[in-house]
């Protein structure tokens, strides 16, 4: 019952509440013959912002690269997924975004398994942003965790790769294991591979299951199934430009 109730309160909140009054309006339009264009914007609308369209995209980006073997890689880069600052923490000042936070556990347990050194690569996403790696390093730091690399310039996942084939290279290491969502990993791979670094792919932080299940609710438009199906786009833009040769 409490399922039931959960999707009779998604239509009812943005974007699902929206979209049924952008459909009667698209309705009562009809019948004078000038709906189409609206018929037709409902329509998109509506399925990009399902959970079936947005699992469905992410999925096929998440499960593309499988985990390599950790015992044959010499050092961990991890990247930024972005932070918040100015916000309290036990050192220093600033969080890591939910998603990075996961990053820097994964990365954390393969540090134990290892005992391998760990680059965090990443700067400012975008202005107002925190430093991912200054404030990643502070966390791990308090956690006990080192040695600890930090390249704090980079801003795109081509710089990523470039940066830390930079430290790569300083320290004869030549068998990196990166961590970094899961559905950002076919970019990444192909960004370090374009700086002719050959990494161990570790994806994690997966937001779709192995096997994919669908209620009635899947097709229910809804701000998360909204903002997954963004993600997805983005990324396939990103690899689109990558084949087009630009670097991102």
């Amino acid at each position: 019952m409490i399922y039931v109730l959960r999707d009779i309160l998604a239509l009812a909140l943005p974007p699902g509440g929206l979209l049924l009054l952008i459909g009667l309006a698209a309705w009562r339009s009809w019948r004078i013959r000038r709906a189409w264009p609206l018929v037709l914007a409902w329509g998109v609308a509506w399925v990009v912002s399902t959970p079936w369209t947005g699992e469905q995209l992410v999925h096929r980006l998440e499960y593309e690269v499988h985990r390599g073997a950790v015992g044959t890689g010499d050092a961990i880069i991890v990247l930024g997924e972005g932070a918040v600052p100015h916000t309290p923490q036990s050192r220093g000042s600033g969080s890591l975004s939910g998603a990075m936070a996961g990053e820097y556990l994964t990365a954390i347990h393969v540090a134990h398994q290892t005992h391998l050194p760990i680059i965090l690569s990443g700067g400012k996403g975008s202005f107002g942003d925190g430093n991912e790696s200054l404030i990643g390093r502070a966390v791990l730091q308090g956690l006990g965790v080192s040695p600890i690399y930090v390249d704090a310039r980079s801003q795109t996942t081509y710089e990523n790769a470039v940066n830390s084939a930079a430290i790569l290279r300083k320290h004869d290491w030549t068998r990196p294991i990166l961590i970094t969502s899961a559905f950002h990993m076919v970019q990444a791979v192909q960004d370090f591979r374009a700086v002719g670094v050959h990494v161990i792919p570790y994806p994690t932080g997966y937001q779709t299951s192995a096997q994919l299940t669908f209620t009635p609710g899947s097709w229910i438009p809804s701000s998360a199934g909204l903002a997954l199906t963004s993600e997805a786009l983005q990324e396939y833009v990103s690899l689109a430009a990558i084949g087009l040769g630009i670097k991102l």
